[in-house]
């Protein structure tokens, strides 16, 4: 029966061959994934069948180790860059904290009192409940009195944005957008 060129030759009993070294490590897996298990009588039967075919292999396993190591140190270089900088960027935020607690002035307790929040007014869908002008001056009102809790333009028309359904909500909702062409910057 002939033997595949992957099988290694079996040793003879009545051979003069030396015995075979132990070897400490276990046997690992090939060095490609078509051939056997790698082991010294492996190694053998590789170099008698192919020398030039084994060495090929021993080097390019030898070359992607190294490939390995290297991109492996890459990357342990970029981890330290980033906590680097994750470090600095960490300082730099305390200190901007502790800057702004220094120059922060004492709040009064007058500022910490809001007003009065007034009741919403109803939501408006196609001015057949309220009408357009009786809903706005409710709005205005509604902002004017409770300014302390609307105190920036974004604020109110997000507010103001929620009390809008329906079709008046689809006719405004082009201009709400943030990549409008001509965006609403005031209520």
């Amino acid at each position: 029966m002939a033997r595949s060129h992957h099988e290694p030759e079996a040793s003879t009993a009545t051979g003069s061959h030396a015995p075979e070294p132990t070897n400490p490590r276990p046997s690992r897996p090939s060095l490609i994934p078509e051939e056997p298990e790698f082991n010294l009588e492996y190694l053998r039967f590789a170099f008698q069948q192919d020398p030039k075919r084994l060495y090929e292999q021993i080097l390019e396993a030898l070359h992607q180790r190294d490939d390995a190591k290297a991109e492996a140190k890459e990357q342990r270089v970029h981890l330290a860059k980033l906590s680097l900088q994750n470090n600095s960027l960490q300082t730099e935020l305390l200190e901007a904290y502790r800057q702004s607690r220094q120059t922060t002035p004492a709040i009064s307790e007058q500022a910490l009192t809001r007003s009065t929040k007034l009741p919403d007014p109803p939501v408006f869908t196609d001015g057949k409940d309220i009408s357009l002008s009786n809903w706005l001056a409710r709005i205005q009102n509604k902002l004017r009195e409770n300014e302390d809790h609307y105190p920036t333009e974004s604020i109110k028309l997000a507010y103001v944005e929620g009390l809008i359904r329906g079709e008046a909500a689809r006719r405004i909702s082009p201009r709400l957008r943030h990549d409008a062409v001509d965006p609403y910057t005031t209520v």
